[in-house]
């Protein structure tokens, strides 16, 4: 005799596999995923620096050369070239999707102006 609940996990699972549900991303369902990964890997950074700098300074080896303001220098410059990267990836038509993409969203703009125009007159 089967239980319910491994009933319903097939077919869930069945259900998943057939609508290609199980493919997709969890940040997706999750808005702000991306921002949490970020401030996740940040935060393992600059605890791992604490830790290095704390184990060498324990051993009497000279703490990396490294003052906090270099690395946070460092860091905001990674940043924003981080930030401008994607900045431009995203505004621009790298690929022929994206530029497929750009004209339409310019026609269908196009199109509701000109209709704009002709329900005023």
């Amino acid at each position: 005799m089967t239980s319910p609940v491994n009933t319903t996990n097939t077919t869930a699972t069945q259900n998943e596999t057939a609508t290609g549900d199980a493919q997709r991303d969890p940040a997706e369902e999750l808005p702000g995923m991306t921002g949490e990964r970020v401030r996740s890997i940040v935060a393992v950074i600059v605890t791992t620096y604490a830790l290095v700098q704390s184990i060498l300074a324990a051993r009497g080896i000279n703490p990396l050369p490294f003052t906090s303001d270099q690395v946070s220098t460092a860091v905001f410059a990674v940043i924003g070239l981080a930030g401008s990267i994607y900045n431009w990836w995203t505004h621009n038509a790298v690929t022929i999707e994206a530029y497929k993409g750009k004209m339409l969203t310019q026609s269908l703009k196009l199109a509701k102006h000109a209709g704009d125009d002709k329900a005023g007159e």
